[in-house]
C-alpha cells in the first residue's frame, strides 16, 4: 500500500580555487556569461521535504596571463558521466571509513563554531580537497594527504572513485548524487596526468574558460546552480590572476520511512541559548529507534530512504553546543557505542537555514598550512608554475555556504527501512522513552550505516524560510 511519505533533501557544493603568486591588477565583474551543463531534473515527487545546499569557496588559482581572448567556458577533457553505482560487494574500505569519520571530527567542530545556524558537508570538502591533493606536491601534500588520511595519489583517488560510486544512487526514495568539474584558465596548460584522473576517477568535467572575459564567473556559478537545483545560485567573481576552479556538488534527497502526521504538527516554544523564546512549529511522532543517553546530552535518529538516517544530538538543560564540543570534542559526542533500541518521543521545530562559512582556518587548525603560504605552497603537479606569474601556486580562500528548510509537501512511496529493522526482528524497546523534545538549540545531521557524515548543523534559532 502507498502512503504519503516526507522526504528530506539535502544539496552541498565546494568550490575549490588556487590562487598563484604574481597577481595581476585587473578584477572581474560577472555580467551574462557561456552556458554551463545541467543534469537531468530529479523524477521524484516532493513530499513533505527538508532541503539543504552548500557552497564551499576552497581557493583560487590565479595569474595575470598576457593575450587570453574572450569566449564562452569550451569542455576541454573528456565526456564524463555520473559514476555507477557499485555492487554490494564492493563497499568502501574500513581505512576510508575511519579517514572520513576522523576528517570530519577534526573539522566539524571547528566549522560549527563559526557562526549560528551553520551547516557544513565533511564529505564535499573531502573530496575537493582530495581533487586538489592529487595536483600538490611535497610537503603541501603531504599535510593535505594527512588531514585526508591519505597514503598516496593513487590510493586516495581508488579511495574517492569507490566513495563516490557507493555514495551515488538513483531510485524514485532517494537520490545521492555527487559532481566534480574543473575550470581552467585559457592559456594555462595544465598536466594530463591531472586531469585524465580528475575526469577517470573523480568523474570531474573539464572547461577551459576565458577568466577575463565578462561573464566568466556567471559561468562557473550557473553550473553550481544547475547541480543544486538551483538552490544555490552563486555570484562568483575571478580575478585576474585566477587559473583553475574547482567545484563539487553533493545532491542528497531522501524519504523519511515513517511520516509524520500534519495533524501532531503543533505550535510550541523554541528557547535560545540566551533565554529567550520562539513560537514555532513542531513536528511530533513516537518512533523506536536506537539511542544514546549520555550525560549532557541525547543522541537519536530517525531512518529515512535508502539506508541513510537524520540524527540529532540534543544538550541537557544548562548545557551548550559550544560547550559540549569544547568539552568533549565532535567525535565523542557522535558515538554511538553505547545506543539501545528505545521507544523516543519527538518534537521537531521546522526550520531553515542560510549561510556561508569561511574553511581556511578550519583547515589551518586541522594541520594545512603551506596550501595557503605563498612561499611554501607546491601545486607544481597542476601544471609547470615556473612559467606563471610569480612562480607559484597556493590556495587563496575556502568558504562554504548552506541553505537548509523543512517543508509540508507531500509524494507517495513505498516504506523502506535499513536503520530499523522489520517488525518482529528485535525485541521491543525497553525502558524509559527517550525525550527528544528539540526545544533549544541542537546539532543535527546526515550518515550512513558506517557512520560517514554527509551534512552537519547546528540549528540555534529555527529561523522559517
Amino acid at each position: 500500500m502507498k502512503r504519503r511519505r516526507r522526504s528530506a533533501a539535502f544539496l552541498a557544493a565546494v568550490l575549490l580555487s588556487v590562487s598563484l603568486a604574481g597577481c595581476g591588477e585587473k578584477s572581474i565583474t560577472p555580467s551574462s556569461g557561456g552556458d554551463a551543463p545541467g543534469k537531468e531534473e530529479w523524477k521524484m515527487k516532493r513530499n513533505r521535504a527538508a532541503t539543504f545546499a552548500a557552497l564551499a569557496l576552497a581557493a583560487v588559482l590565479t595569474a595575470a596571463l598576457p593575450g587570453c581572448s574572450a569566449g564562452a567556458a569550451v569542455l576541454a577533457g573528456p565526456n564524463v558521466s555520473a559514476p555507477v553505482r557499485t555492487a554490494p560487494e564492493m563497499e568502501i574500505s574500513a581505512q576510508l571509513v575511519q579517514s572520513l569519520r576522523d576528517f570530519t571530527a577534526q573539522t566539524g567542530a571547528e566549522a560549527l563554531s563559526q557562526g549560528k545556524n551553520v551547516c557544513y558537508s565533511p564529505v564535499s570538502l573531502y573530496i575537493a580537497l582530495a581533487l586538489a591533493g592529487t595536483g600538490a606536491a611535497g610537503e603541501t601534500q603531504e599535510e593535505l594527504y594527512r588531514l585526508l588520511g591519505a597514503e598516496d595519489t593513487q590510493a586516495l583517488a581508488e579511495d574517492v572513485q569507490l566513495l563516490q560510486r557507493t555514495l551515488y544512487q538513483e531510485e524514485k526514495r532517494c537520490s545521492v548524487y555527487l559532481a566534480n568539474s574543473l575550470w581552467m584558465r585559457e592559456g594555462v596548460d595544465f598536466y594530463d596526468s591531472f586531469t585524465q584522473r580528475a575526469a577517470e576517477q573523480f568523474y570531474a568535467e573539464s572547461y577551459t574558460l576565458d577568466f577575463a572575459a565578462p561573464g566568466a564567473g556567471k559561468a562557473v556559478g550557473r553550473w553550481v546552480s544547475d547541480h543544486t537545483k538551483g538552490l544555490l545560485q552563486p555570484e562568483i567573481s575571478l580575478k585576474a590572476d585566477d587559473i583553475l576552479v574547482l567545484l563539487n556538488t553533493v545532491s542528497f534527497k531522501a524519504n523519511w520511512v515513517d511520516a509524520f502526521p500534519a495533524s501532531a504538527t503543533e505550535t510550541a516554544d523554541f528557547t535560545k541559548q540566551q533565554g529567550q523564546t520562539l513560537a514555532c512549529p513542531f513536528l511530533r511522532a513516537a518512533r523506536s529507534g536506537e539511542a544514546v543517553t549520555a550525560e549532557g546530552w541525547n543522541l537519536a535518529g530517525l531512518p529515512m530512504e535508502g539506508g541513510w538516517q537524520m540524527f540529532f544530538l540534543l544538550p541537557d538543560e544548562g548545557e551548550s553546543i559550544d560547550g559540549l564540543l569544547a568539552g568533549q570534542g565532535l567525535a565523542a559526542l557522535l558515538n554511538t557505542d553505547a545506543a539501545q533500541y528505545r521507544q523516543i518521543e519527538w518534537g521537531i521545530p521546522k526550520f531553515a537555514v542560510k549561510g556561508e562559512i569561511d574553511l581556511v582556518p578550519v583547515l589551518q587548525r586541522a594541520g594545512v598550512e603551506r596550501a595557503f603560504c605563498a612561499d611554501e605552497a607546491d601545486f607544481s603537479n597542476l601544471c609547470d608554475v615556473s612559467q606563471l606569474p610569480g612562480g607559484v601556486a597556493y590556495l587563496s580562500e575556502v568558504r562554504q555556504g548552506t541553505a537548509f528548510s523543512i517543508d509540508e509537501e507531500g509524494a507517495e512511496a513505498v516504506a523502506y527501512t535499513k536503520i530499523v529493522t522489520a517488525a518482529g526482528s528485535v525485541a521491543p524497546p525497553e525502558g524509559e522513552p527517550v525525550v527528544m523534545e528539540l526545544n533549544r538549540p541542537f546539532l543535527y545531521g546526515i550518515w550512513d550505516s558506517d557512520g560517514t557524515v554527509l551534512f552537519l548543523g547546528r540549528c540555534d534559532v529555527p529561523e522559517t524560510a
